[in-house]
């Protein structure tokens, strides 16, 4: 029976690597107890919860309890964790092991946040017992609105077998058209086993590729930025295919603003290449951010969230020409959507852009490429 106060929402979250049931209810406001409630069945041991699995969220208590958590080993300490609407800082008990990123990527708050707010701190020199102030954790992301909202992910719902030939594919984006529908992408656990192997390889610049590591940590910040902003993650994924091929130390460009990161962000935080200096390895917190600064920071600039949010309000006859415009957008800007709708006739543009995210929907990785627009830019 759920515990009192407890009522079912039809929210899930995916568990990700480094989560504890403590952590998760902590994020969505709940106790513990009603997390378990929400879940009978799911789970033989709730410290030791599997990666990929699916969690009810129940709705919160009226009183949020107490945000003073034992964790489990490691860390050992009392840790005092922000609270999702926290707005004052908390405190962090360093344990053996622990540096600045693991910390950061722990409690969900940008390494430089917390750098600022220790300024006396060296960094290296973490002792058990020292205590951090952690400030509060960044709040404001955008979420999917509508039909389009995700808010029950299956990654094993979709096709299974991919297409290695890539179509060219014109017009508006819609069934009529001749684009795929959302029924013939690829479900998300397909999608990233086929690109896996391609995945931080073949970086330009020369730059170093991924580490194992460092790939997984790509589709854990995927997973968890989905789970919080009801976005598709495949339609994530694909984007940080288009424009990073993966590469955490990918360079950053430039168009009038930066676009560093993974998905080449507009004025984006997160970057493991800031102008040529290189980190190895790329922390998982800095990872996590430039996949929040591509999809739903709070940035004036055009974001995935955004993107699609805009594209699906403009009267679209399927949802994924939804995705499709929200492709366009992303490349070439709020504005980028031409009169009669070809989602190819952007001037200035990547054309044969929206096409991309199509094909590798469905399965195109690396193969010849038959866009027969002429302009990649």
């Amino acid at each position: 029976m759920p515990a009192p106060g407890a009522t079912n929402t039809g929210k899930t979250y995916i568990v990700v690597a480094g989560d504890t049931a403590s952590n998760i209810a902590a994020h969505f406001g709940i106790s513990l107890e009603a997390l378990e409630a929400a879940n009978p069945g799911k789970v033989a041991d709730w410290d030791l919860l599997q990666i990929g699995l699916t969690l009810n969220i129940p709705s919160a208590y009226p009183t949020v309890p107490t945000s003073t958590i034992q964790y489990p080993s490691p860390p050992t300490s009392t840790q005092t964790m922000p609270q999702p609407t926290a707005t004052s800082a908390s405190v962090w008990t360093v344990s053996s092991g622990d540096t600045g990123n693991s910390i950061a990527s722990f409690v969900s708050v940008p390494f430089s946040d917390i750098s600022t707010a220790n300024p006396t701190v060296v960094w290296t020199q973490l002792s058990p017992g020292q205590t951090l102030t952690i400030p509060p954790a960044p709040t404001g992301l955008s979420q999917v609105t509508g039909a389009a909202a995700v808010h029950t992910m299956n990654l094993d719902e979709g096709v299974t077998s991919p297409k290695s030939a890539y179509t060219f594919y014109s017009g508006d984006g819609s069934a009529a058209d001749g684009w795929p529908q959302i029924s013939d992408w690829l479900s998300f656990n397909a999608l990233f086993s086929n690109v896996k192997p391609y995945v931080g390889q073949n970086c330009v610049a020369n730059v170093p590729g991924n580490s194992p590591d460092e790939t997984e940590q790509v589709r854990e910040a995927i997973l968890s930025v989905a789970n919080q902003t009801y976005m598709d993650p495949r339609f994530i994924l694909v984007v940080v295919m288009q424009e990073s091929n993966g590469c955490v130390r990918v360079v950053t460009t430039a168009g009038g603003n930066s676009n560093p990161g993974l998905m080449q962000s507009f004025k984006g935080k997160g970057s493991c290449n800031r102008d040529g200096q290189l980190l190895s390895p790329c922390p998982a917190s800095i990872i996590h951010q430039m996949i929040v600064d591509g999809t739903a920071a709070p940035v004036d600039g055009i974001t995935l969230v955004k993107a699609l949010n805009q594209a699906t309000s403009a009267g679209i006859t399927d949802l994924a020409q939804g995705f499709y415009r929200a492709a366009r957008l992303y490349n070439s800007g709020t504005n980028s959507l031409p009169a009669n709708g070809d989602l190819g006739g952007a001037p200035g543009a990547t054309l044969c852009y929206a096409s991309d995210i199509a094909n590798r929907l469905t399965g195109w990785v690396d193969g010849p490429i038959t866009c027969r627009l002429d302009s990649r830019v």
